[in-house]
């Protein structure tokens, strides 16, 4: 079984060659004419591309732009925000610190005589610390109260160290 064998056909020269050649009877006033459309297609398509790449570079630059806007803004406001929490945080801190170094105190006076004092100065610090559990579970935005709530219990605080300190001596 072989491969069928077609008939030879006469090639000319310029066809054989590969090179485009008018059909006979045409000059080249017609070429022009005849490519006059083709170069009209394709000089509209290659600016439509190019406009359709310029349209996509402003997109791709002002959409960056607008989402860095907007990371700024939220920035802006989370700011305020973390800062009086950090407030917040660091003055509960600073009184549970306070509460720890009285308790101390407290615990480590042994004389019978006093133990009334010492059993209501354990619950007035009991209630405070849960006071500041309160206040820890306030929002930031609510700073100003927090502040308040946190100086009453700072100006108890320091009426019992007074107390502890004129009793020691």
């Amino acid at each position: 079984m072989g491969w069928p064998v077609l008939p030879e056909k006469e090639v000319s020269e310029p066809e054989f060659m590969g090179w485009p050649t008018l059909p006979e009877g045409a000059d080249e006033e017609e070429e022009e004419d005849i490519s006059s459309p083709l170069r009209f297609r394709l000089i509209i398509g290659g600016v439509s591309v190019i406009i359709m790449l310029a349209i996509l570079v402003f997109s791709y630059f002002y959409t960056r732009e607008q989402s860095q806007r907007r990371e700024a803004n939220e920035q802006a406001q989370t700011q305020p925000q973390v800062e009086n929490q950090n407030q917040k945080d660091e003055r509960i801190e600073r009184l549970r610190d306070r509460i720890a170094r009285i308790s101390k105190q407290i615990q480590m006076m042994n004389k019978p005589a006093l133990k009334v004092k010492r059993d209501i100065w354990t619950e007035n610090l009991n209630k405070f610390s849960q006071q500041l559990d309160g206040i820890s579970k306030m929002s930031s935005e609510q700073l100003p109260k927090i502040a308040q709530a946190c100086d009453e219990i700072g100006r108890e605080l320091d009426k019992i160290e007074e107390e502890i300190r004129s009793l020691q001596g």
